[in-house]
């Protein structure tokens, strides 16, 4: 019997598949860290016009105050970038609905985590 591939995103240097519900930190550019839980997954989550567009994919995150951010995830790529960290696993996760439309204020996050933490 085959095995299936993962469908989805990695988390960075330890191969953890990306769960809807997951509790993550994103880090930009050294010192700005967000927390929040993943309400999208490109392949796994209903398609999403405004996550999946062009060619492009976007991991959703909700942050704790209920606004959606969009985590580019690039083609190509089996993970994502080195500053989004797993905190915990959470409880199963309803996905970001097709129907949710959404807005400027929902910012996109262009390769957050791709900066390199100093040691």
């Amino acid at each position: 019997m085959a095995v299936e591939a993962p469908r989805g995103p990695t988390y960075f240097g330890t191969g953890d598949q990306v769960r809807l519900g997951d509790r993550i930190r994103v880090r930009m550019l050294l010192i700005l860290k967000t927390e929040g839980v993943v309400c999208y997954i490109p392949g796994v989550s209903p398609r999403h016009r405004d996550m999946e567009y062009s060619g492009f994919r976007h991991i959703g995150i909700q942050l704790p105050h209920g606004e959606i951010r969009q985590l580019l995830w690039p083609a190509g790529e089996s993970s994502l970038g080195k500053g989004v960290t797993l905190l915990e696993r959470g409880r199963p996760y309803e996905p970001l609905s097709p129907e949710v439309q959404l807005d400027e204020t929902n910012q996109e996050w262009d390769k957050a985590g791709s900066e390199e933490e100093d040691s």
